[in-house]
Order: C-alpha cells, then structure tokens, then sequence
C-alpha cells in the first residue's frame, strides 16, 4: 500500500515539473513568435513531435499509471498484487520518460525555431547573437551538431545547437 502511494507521490512530482517545462517552453516559443520577424525558421519535424509527446503520449502515460495506482488503492491487499506490481512498472515507466523527455528534449528544442529580426538572431533558449559578430558556422564529422562560432565582448564564444540541414542553409542563404 505504501509503495503505491509513495509511486503516486513520484508520478504527481514528475508530472508538476513535466508541466511546468512545458509551460516554460511554450512561453519561450510564444515570445519569439511575438517578435516582429524579418525572417524565422521553423523546423516542422521538432514541432510536431514536440506537439505530440505533449498532449497525446505523455496524458496517456500518466492516465494509465494513476488510474492504475487508484485501481490499485481500491483493492484489498490480497488481489491487489498483480495491479500493484503493473502498477509500480508503469509508473516507473513514466517516471524515466519525464526525465529522458526533459534532460534529452533540451539539446533538440533549441532548433525548433530560429527568428531574425534586424541582423539579431534569437534563439528558443533566450541566446542572442549579431549576425556581424558571427565568425562562421561548422558542424561535426556526424553532422549532429552545427557549431556557431560568434564573437562576444571581444571573446571568441561558440553555441551549439542541434544540426539539421535546412537551418544550416538558413543562416548561410546571401539575402541573409
């Protein structure tokens, strides 16, 4: 009995800074929609998924394991095992996907959406950088990660953010 309410404790902790990630995200992305564009890159693919893991997979997920624990609470201890064990592997389930979603969802929202607005380039995760301070763009060997290399108070910075092609060609287009 405890471990359930122990696992709903976790599922309702999880699904608070889930929640709140997603509020933050979409304030940021909102806020860059907002700004008077001279140009703005979107990559579709991000979005949609972005749209998907957010209001189909991750309410089923969580549905499934309340629903479960309550089912379980309900129960009396005897035929309560085989929901409480399901319930403790869905819940775990949902617990690491909270994380993965949040810890490996950070490198790929920052190239969800790109706005230019008078030769400044704004990014989702409030970065922003003069395009006449831009040294030049490169990407790994893998082409996993383009590398911009700008200049900052007179240091040399580099921002990393997740490679695709089109963003790539983005920055580089002459009328630029």
């Amino acid at each position: 009995m405890s471990k359930v309410i122990t696992g709903i404790i976790l599922i309702s902790f999880c699904s608070a800074l889930f929640l709140s990630a997603v509020i933050f995200m979409t304030i940021k992305l909102f806020k860059l929609k907002k700004l008077e564009n001279q140009r703005i890159f979107k990559n579709k693919t991000s979005y949609i998924w972005f749209y998907i893991i957010v209001f189909c997979l991750t309410p089923l997920l969580f549905c499934s394991s309340l629903g479960l624990g309550i089912y379980s609470l309900t129960l009396n201890e005897e035929s309560a095992k085989e929901i409480t064990l399901a319930f403790n592997i869905v819940y775990l389930v949902y617990v690491g996907y909270i994380l993965i979603v949040i810890l490996v969802g950070e490198k790929y929202y920052k190239s969800m959406i790109v706005v230019q607005q008078n030769d400044i380039y704004y990014f989702v995760d409030g970065t922003k950088i003069a395009k006449s301070q831009i040294v030049g763009f490169n990407n790994t060997l893998r082409r996993n990660v383009l590398i911009i290399n700008y200049l900052s108070e007179g240091r040399n910075e580099v921002y990393y953010i997740k490679y695709h092609w089109s963003l790539k060609d983005w920055f580089l287009e002459k009328d630029n």
